[in-house]
């Protein structure tokens, strides 16, 4: 059995060095120089350290603006837009959990900081209040209401028109 089939993840030993990976490479694969794709990171990180949602969405819907048309087939731009998020969180040096199971269902993504707990849940030209609905109906938050941290619940809808976030709706629920 080879290294490759035998089954190793590889991941970062802790932020700072997710950060150094992040900043030597990113700007290798992107159009962007250094100091600005740095920018964008840094911005970006600091929104979700800090429980900005609205503004890391904002700063999302600005990112995607830059991805070609046409990348991803129709029925699969949720999966699409799903995937952009999760590797924009790895990128910036988080750790999110894609399709999540509860006891009812699979949340789209869940992220877990020191001080927050984000709950996404994304649709493809539907609404971003439907989104906001199946994070209720389905409890996706309850495991977390006793956390000791700010549960903020995301719902987003990506229009394939547009090819981009058309609109996102953010409820915070309180630590207790």
């Amino acid at each position: 059995m080879s290294l490759w089939e035998s089954g190793f993840t590889l991941g970062f030993p802790n932020l700072e060095v997710a950060k150094s990976f992040t900043d030597a490479l990113l700007p290798i694969y992107s159009y962007h120089d250094k100091e600005t794709t740095n920018d964008v990171c840094i911005k970006m990180s600091r929104y979700i350290i800090n429980g900005e949602a609205q503004l890391f969405m904002e700063e999302l819907k600005t990112f995607l603006h830059g991805n070609p048309y046409g990348l991803t087939e129709l029925d699969k731009r949720e999966k699409y837009f799903q995937s952009c998020l999760y590797l924009m969180l790895r990128a910036i040096g988080f750790e999110p959990n894609a399709e999540l199971q509860t006891c009812n269902a699979r949340m789209d993504m869940m992220l877990k900081t020191s001080r927050f707990i984000y709950i996404f849940e994304l649709k493809t030209d539907s609404s971003a209040e439907e989104a906001l609905n199946q994070i209720d109906e389905k409890g996706y938050y309850l495991p977390y209401i006793k956390s000791g941290k700010e549960v903020i619940k995301i719902g987003a809808n990506y229009s394939s028109s547009t090819n981009n976030i058309e609109r996102w709706i953010i409820e915070k629920i309180l630590a207790t």
